[in-house]
């Protein structure tokens, strides 16, 4: 009989948020960027012009690959990537592109763009090419994944891995469901997983459409169990004869008027499943238009950004709309009621400013929020009663609305047992393979727990007795300074079998066959 134990990853700690280096690099805005590679942002700049959507990917180590803003991928010297031009998306969708890698290539790259006209598409970029500098492989550029048929999307993308580390999950919104889409080696699954769940956001006015409804962020979690949806508008169809019908004005006067909803889902990262809608400002009358969400490091804690409106008495067929305030909030996500916790962050009472600008956690343990010209921050984030917001914190002219989305489990880097964070089943005698996602050149060593020690990037150990062990990983920070990571784990032996005499069927010569359970 085999004799099993049983590792049990009870708990994960860390001093501090320790992001993987692939989210070091962002450009965005006028030609703006940011660099955090020393463990804190100073200003860089790049190629883009884009009022809104970006992304940015480095390796492993910080060293910035290439970046996009959903139609064109700058490579690292700033130059257009060959073939890197025509993508689907667009410089003024929320979340233009997100950028993922291919699980077990470092080469492999796609690039997932959204544009509420033409929908999410897909490339595949392959980093080998073109002395390093990388390209985007004919025939697998701007592949088109269709939401339920449509050929439409909206302005939302987001991304986290599995719960099994076998790939990722890249997650959209349309209308009134959530499309999840596998990443693993062998590439992306086309057919997604759909949770019809939520607010239908529709995409018309009389067969004409309505911009608006596509317009926000969708974050998940860096935990992978959460989801957040910022819904600019929440005017419904029944509503749209109250209103001209043109291209612009219509839109943002009934967005202005009906305001925006704030949604927060449960999501399951085995399965891509969005389930159990919580309308957060479902206790408010405010017509906010939501543009900016973003959790903590710990997901405890949520942050949102909008502009508050009223609107003046309809003069003919028109309704004009004034902006009264603008405001960050946050929630308490460990509150019996989530919706009741929310609480003023900063609030800006000039009806001239905006504050509907996107929030983003980076590698410093800050969530940024852009404004046109300059780039506020939060600190003590995970803190939900001592978190600050710092307005105009980094005066950088090249911000407008937009930054730079990541995959949201790079903010949750865990020490992995034979490539898995969850928990697992060993035979006795098994070595396991230790290993962490994060800069393996930044590894100073391991301790076991057991009294063994190993300075090994991947090192593998076996534990000979049964017991509770502390696994400690060192490693050097971006900032120089000496970080660890602990996981504490658990050895169950086998439970003990009780000797017992079981019979088969006959054997070839007639005699019956038994087994004795003690023997291994």
């Amino acid at each position: 009989m085999k004799k099993f134990y049983t590792i049990l990853i009870y708990l994960l700690t860390f001093s501090g948020l320790q992001a993987q280096m692939e989210t070091a690099h962002w450009r965005f805005g006028f030609f703006g960027g940011l660099d955090f590679t020393s463990g804190s942002a100073s200003i860089t700049s790049g190629n883009l012009h884009t009022n809104e959507g970006c992304a940015t990917i480095s390796d492993n180590c910080g060293n910035l690959l290439f970046y996009t803003d959903g139609k064109t991928i700058f490579s690292k010297d700033n130059s257009v990537m060959q073939n890197g031009n025509a993508l689907l998306g667009d410089a003024s969708s929320t979340q233009s592109a997100i950028i993922i890698p291919n699980p077990d290539n470092s080469n492999i790259y796609y690039i997932f763009t959204t544009y509420s006209l033409n929908g999410v598409h897909y490339s595949v970029v392959d980093m080998s090419l073109n002395g390093g500098l990388g390209s985007v492989l004919p025939g697998q550029k701007n592949i088109q994944l269709p939401l339920s048929g449509a050929m439409k999307g909206s302005e939302k993308l987001t991304a986290v891995a599995k719960a099994d580390n076998s790939g990722y999950w890249i997650i959209t919104h349309y209308l009134d469901s959530y499309y999840a889409f596998s990443v693993t080696a062998q590439g992306v699954n086309t057919t997604p997983v759909i949770s019809q769940v939520g607010v239908n956001v529709p995409d018309k006015i009389n067969n004409k459409f309505f911009y608006t409804y596509a317009i926000g962020q969708l974050k998940v979690s860096p935990e992978g169990n959460k989801i957040a949806a910022a819904h600019f508008t929440a005017v419904k169809e029944e509503d749209f004869h109250l209103f001209p019908i043109n291209y612009f004005t219509p839109s943002c006067t009934m967005a202005f008027t009906y305001g925006g909803i704030l949604g927060l889902y449960d999501f399951d990262n085995e399965t891509g499943i969005v389930s159990n809608e919580t309308i957060l400002n479902s206790l408010s009358n405010e017509r906010r238009t939501y543009y900016g969400v973003e959790f903590s490091p710990d997901g405890k804690v949520l942050y949102s950004s909008y502009d508050v409106y009223n609107f003046a008495d309809e003069c003919g067929e028109d309704i004009i709309a004034h902006r009264t305030n603008a405001v960050v909030d946050k929630y308490d996500l460990t509150s019996t009621s989530i919706p009741a916790s929310q609480s003023i962050l900063f609030q800006n009472n000039d009806p001239n400013k905006s504050l509907a600008g996107s929030l983003q956690l980076a590698l410093d343990g800050r969530i940024y929020h852009a404004m046109y010209s300059s780039l506020s921050y939060i600190t003590n984030p995970n803190d939900y009663a001592t978190s600050i917001f710092h307005l105009s914190g980094i005066s950088l002219y090249q911000t407008t609305l937009g930054l730079p989305p990541f995959i949201a489990s790079l903010f949750d880097p865990k020490i992995l047992i034979n490539g898995a964070f969850h928990i697992d089943t060993f035979c006795l005698g098994t070595e396991m393979e230790f290993s962490y996602e994060g800069c393996p050149e930044t590894i100073i060593g391991w301790d076991f727990g057991d009294g063994n020690t190993s300075s090994e990037i991947t090192p593998t150990h076996t534990y000979a007795n049964p017991g509770t062990y502390i696994v400690t990983l060192t490693f050097t920070a971006p900032g120089g300074q000496i970080e660890t990571i602990t996981i504490e784990i658990e050895i169950v032996p086998p439970p003990a079998v009780q000797n017992a005499e079981l019979k088969e069927c006959l054997d070839l010569n007639g005699a019956e066959v038994e087994f004795d359970l003690t023997e291994s």
